[in-house]
């Protein structure tokens, strides 16, 4: 039987160039989770993936419609729409689109200390590597997002924004499939509440016993439904939603490192300074001179 790996009709791939792999790898706060590869395969004809020895990075495959299947561990599983396939690194696999009906994917391939142990958790967490997620749509648009800065010119603000996708497209998963499993949106609602209120509370020094009030969940509760949907405890991830923003403010030059610690509620910019290298890898104020100085230079 015929099979192919590549070069289907309409067709995008995307595999980064050695130039801006060093570029991901030689940056503090994007070499834990850099993406080497990814794309769009819509019309799958004899798809066809076979890798002995494994590979050096992670594969997500999003399948969209028509039907698939993963080989690995002398295991078979079906691929039916709207499901995810995780293929750990290094481990022998094979995967290919079903003979009548062939699968339409985005995929991703990714690599670094942060993708390492999304996957370790997510094994831990949930035994089989394919599972249904309950709507494909936002994780497409994902998709799209993130294929749109892997192809514009890598800089600081490129790759942190590319990153940022890639946290919400492996959040995203875990949390529709949370959502599936329970055949209930109730939790899920609660959730994403607790999320909003932290989007809308950036300026604030949110407490766990609040945002625990907010979703209507004791505090434990609230704690351990969190990070089963998000892989993050809740005050981490209302950090880096806080850090985020920051990054979006500094990319105005006229802001201070100072004047955006204070917008968004760090009364003392020492400690913004180090939440901030902490979770981004470098100090604010060489997160903003890189940025502005390469904004500078391409202009």
């Amino acid at each position: 039987m015929l099979q192919i790996r590549d070069g289907f009709p309409e067709q995008r791939q995307i595999i980064l160039s050695a130039e801006k792999r060093k570029q991901e790898e030689t940056t503090p706060y994007v070499r834990s989770l850099r993406i080497t590869d990814l794309g769009h395969f819509p019309e799958t004809h004899y798809h066809f993936v076979e890798r002995a020895k494994g590979t050096t990075e992670h594969v997500l495959i999003l399948n969209i419609s028509g039907k698939g299947w993963l080989r690995m561990n002398q295991k078979l599983w079906e691929v039916p729409p709207h499901h995810v396939a995780f293929v750990p690194a290094t481990i022998p696999h094979a995967y290919g689109a079903d003979d009548s009906i062939p699968w339409n994917i985005y995929w991703m391939h990714m690599a670094g200390d942060q993708a390492d142990a999304f996957m370790e958790w997510k094994l831990s967490m949930f035994e089989d590597p394919v599972f249904p997620l309950s709507s494909v749509e936002s994780l497409i648009e994902m998709f799209e997002t993130a294929m749109r800065y892997s192809i514009a010119v890598f800089n600081e603000k490129t790759m942190a924004n590319l990153v940022s996708v890639v946290h919400g497209i492996l959040s995203e998963t875990i949390v529709q499939r949370e959502e599936n499993r329970r055949g209930s949106r109730v939790v899920e609602g609660r959730i994403l509440k607790s999320i909003r209120h932290m989007r809308e509370s950036l300026d604030q020094n949110l407490t766990l016993e609040e945002l625990a009030r907010v979703a209507t969940l004791s505090v434990p509760h609230y704690s351990s439904l969190f990070k089963a949907h998000t892989g993050s405890s809740p005050l981490r991830f209302f950090t880096r939603l806080r850090l985020q923003k920051a990054c979006e403010l500094m990319e105005d030059p006229d802001r201070t490192v100072q004047s955006v610690a204070y917008e968004l509620g760090f009364n003392d910019p020492f400690y913004f300074g180090r939440i901030f290298k902490k979770f981004i890898g470098v100090s604010p104020s060489h997160y903003r001179k890189e940025l502005h100085g390469q904004t500078k230079a391409a202009g």
